[in-house]
């Protein structure tokens, strides 16, 4: 897995994060998901992506 990401604080404790990761590939391979109604479909997966988006909070003067 190979990623990156931005994080940037907005107000007081808050802040927002943006990040993208890409899972290695472990060869291709073909599955039947449950939203296929004809008989026969196949989808093909080659590689993941993933886009993620947060809204963190930080607990000041807890935990110190």
């Amino acid at each position: 897995m190979v990623g990156g990401g931005l994080e940037y604080a907005f107000w007081q404790n808050f802040s927002a994060k943006l990040e993208y990761l890409y899972f290695t590939r472990l060869g291709n391979f073909t599955y039947a998901p449950a939203f296929c109604i004809a008989p026969g479909c196949r989808v093909e997966v080659q590689g993941l992506s993933e886009v993620r988006l947060g809204l963190n909070y930080r607990f000041s003067g807890l935990f110190r």
